[in-house]
């Protein structure tokens, strides 16, 4: 492995290494030329659809052996951030139970899948919920005026 000398380096914004003469984040350089093209077979995506996780959680340490390539979907799991979303999924389809339209939820849970895009997701949920809240809120006034 080449080493990577300090002083054609320096830290943005976020506290990411990048090259002083090209900007690119040095942990993508390494795992590209590192991970991605010494195990091609393994990585069936072009290395622009992977995300690069610190294994040690360390922003600064990009030594191969700290880096991993994940998709999307594998780095969202391994920093926890699918747990709210299993639980606004949860949420919905139990909303959508109690609607009786549980054809639309399936539709929608297939094109949140595809899409992963969870603030898309979200705006469903919260225009779904408000839609419920007109619902039963419409019903309880019909349901006073019966008796």
């Amino acid at each position: 492995m080449e080493v990577i000398k300090k002083e054609n380096i320096f830290i943005d914004s976020k506290g990411y290494p990048r090259f002083k003469d090209s900007k690119r984040l040095v942990h993508r350089f390494v795992a590209e030329k590192y991970i991605w093209k010494k195990n091609k077979k393994k990585f069936p995506f072009p290395f622009e659809e992977y995300q690069v996780h610190h294994i040690d959680k360390d922003k600064k340490n990009y030594r191969s052996d700290n880096l991993k390539l994940l998709t999307v979907r594998e780095h969202e799991i391994e920093h926890n951030l699918v747990r709210a979303e299993t639980l606004v999924i949860k949420a919905l389809f139990v909303l959508f139970c109690m609607m009786g339209v549980l054809n639309i939820a399936g539709f929608i849970m297939r094109d949140y899948i595809i899409s992963q895009n969870i603030r898309l997701f979200i705006g469903i949920f919260i225009i779904t919920l408000s839609f419920l809240i007109i619902y039963l809120i419409t019903r309880k006034k019909k349901d006073q005026k019966i008796i």
